[in-house]
């Protein structure tokens, strides 16, 4: 599937899906989202330093721009 009819099966989910069972299929895969993207503690610092994104790698603190994107929408 590519990125355009990704965000169109999204788009058609919220505008036609049957009420519970869309909302349950679009909450699943966001939060499959969000599992991926989960605080990863950053091994240069302490143990207990929680500032990188698991799945983005060293280069993106956490929050990461993915992340940050959820938490604006849901605002």
């Amino acid at each position: 599937m590519t990125h355009d009819e990704l965000l169109a099966k999204i788009s058609n989910e919220i505008d036609n899906g049957q009420g519970i069972m869309a909302v349950a299929i679009l909450g699943d895969a966001l939060r499959a989202v969000v599992e991926l993207h989960k605080p990863m503690a950053d091994w240069r610092k302490s143990p207990l330093e929680y500032d990188v994104c698991d799945f983005c790698g060293w280069e993106k603190a956490y929050p990461c721009p993915t992340i940050q994107v959820i938490e604006k929408e849901l605002k």
